[in-house]
């Protein structure tokens, strides 16, 4: 999510950048992938109103943060309907202000949300300015209409945005090979039904979805990988603050061996 800060400790409070929760991710995703030497995969930060990626390979130096078309680490998660084509990122961010109908943002927070009049997606986008034609399909589900009368679901307009950025990645690694394989990582809040559109949202992107880790989990793991906490605790306070939501996450970090049992005699 956007408006995070550069990690740092202060009297037991930190903040957390993107760049470690695609980190923490990627790392999570090496251990349940199954790759040979050549193998790539992508993490996705996905926010509400920005997004981050990064790629992960065999290597030295096997990080990297993966930049869009204009050479930004940060890229807006935005999608744009306008006379019959699809804009992405920079370009959809580029129409927001003459055409705030047809770009769509913050559609990862409708994610396993109905539809509906007052619900609390609606009231958001109401609250952001987002002048949305939303309707409910016959099962419940929230429905965006675009300029000519289609409709898609928050699955469908995410799965958009997932392919997009996977081909950033693709891009990124000048690979003849799209990549396909990523780790998500997703707010604290979601439950079942959010993680289920969102896997759902992968399916229709054709995306191998790994796995998903939280932004809490994500920070504290970042924070702690390079650190020894032997015979001490800590304790640190993790603030993320989201374009639409903050949070904070409080993490006891601490260590210890677990001794041998003998062989018996």
């Amino acid at each position: 999510p956007g408006g995070r800060g550069k990690g740092r400790r202060s009297g037991g409070v930190g903040r957390w950048a993107a760049a470690g929760a695609a980190l923490a991710a990627l790392l999570v995703a090496l251990c349940v992938a199954a790759g040979g030497a050549d193998a790539k995969l992508l993490a996705i930060d996905l926010g509400s109103d920005t997004t981050k990626i990064a790629l992960v390979k065999h290597g030295k130096n096997p990080i990297s943060l993966v930049t869009n078309e204009m050479s930004k680490r940060k890229t807006p998660t935005k999608v744009c309907f306008s006379k019959g084509s699809r804009l992405f990122g920079e370009a959809a961010a580029s129409l927001e202000q003459r055409y705030p109908a047809s770009v769509f943002t913050r559609i990862r927070d409708a994610l396993g949300q109905t539809g509906g009049e007052d619900t609390p997606i609606q009231n958001l986008y109401k609250t952001s300015h987002r002048p949305y034609k939303m309707s409910q399909a016959d099962d419940g589900a929230l429905l965006f209409e675009i300029e000519n009368g289609e409709k898609y679901s928050a699955e469908e307009l995410v799965g958009m945005m997932l392919e997009y950025f996977a081909d950033l990645g693709s891009e990124f690694t000048e690979s003849k090979k799209k990549l396909r394989d990523v780790a998500v990582i997703i707010p604290s809040f979601y439950g079942l039904k959010e993680r289920h559109a969102l896997a759902s949202a992968g399916r229709i992107a054709g995306i191998n979805v790994l796995g998903f880790i939280n932004t809490a989990a994500a920070a504290s793991l970042h924070y702690a990988k390079d650190k020894s906490f032997f015979n001490r605790t800590e304790e640190i306070l993790f603030f993320n603050l989201g374009a639409s939501y903050s949070e904070a996450s409080l993490v006891k970090f601490s260590e210890f061996k677990v001794a041998k049992k003998k062989d018996p005699v």
